[in-house]
């Protein structure tokens, strides 16, 4: 399956950093583990949450593709839950959005409240609607030319639903790109979207 994926993140402050990755292992026997698409949102007021950010993605990157378990959902539940009870984390709002792909399925889970929309022809479904401080997770088939949003709530408060439905009807990725961008960027507050 071919992937194509673009981020769009909004300007991040002192207190608030955001950053999208993607990630497959290099051992072949983990290749199971499939290809995992992460989007991390880090609130913190007394310090600024970059360093931190990327100590939190390498964690969980070897968290996941480290686990004993064939089983990715539960692979992905366990990284969140290990990740919300390391001490280091705890003073952060931390909203992580994971996803999956293998074998023509899609693994989801978020910890926090970030979301993830799924786009076949002219559908939008959230599939994942996060709630604050739990572990959410869903998993199922996908289909060549679904398109999938990995979004903090905030993204979806400032650049809504109805907006998204209209942009995602475009056939072309670079006309979807600069129009989210394009919204993006009017938004005064640009904070976690």
């Amino acid at each position: 399956m071919h992937f194509i994926c673009r981020p769009f993140i909004g300007k991040n402050d002192q207190s608030l950093w955001s950053q999208y990755w993607e990630n497959e292992p290099d051992d072949d026997q983990k290749f199971t583990k499939g290809h995992l698409f992460g989007l991390i949102n880090i609130k913190n007021q007394q310090s600024e949450p970059i360093t931190i950010g990327r100590d939190i993605i390498f964690e969980i990157n070897q968290l996941y593709f480290t686990q004993e378990s064939e089983d990715i959902n539960l692979s992905l539940k366990n990284s969140l839950t290990l990740l919300s009870q390391n001490p280091i984390f705890l003073n952060y709002q931390i909203d992580v959005s994971l996803m999956v792909v293998f074998n023509n399925q899609i693994y989801l889970a978020t910890l926090g409240t970030n979301n993830c929309l799924l786009q076949r022809n002219n559908q939008i479904s959230i599939l994942i609607n996060g709630q604050e401080g739990q572990i959410v997770s869903s998993c199922g088939p996908i289909l060549e030319n679904d398109r999938f949003l990995l979004t903090s709530l905030n993204f979806l408060n400032v650049i809504t639903l109805e907006k998204i439905k209209t942009i995602l009807v475009e056939t072309k990725i670079q006309n979807i790109e600069e129009n989210i961008l394009s919204l993006i960027n009017s938004t005064p507050n640009q904070n976690q979207v």
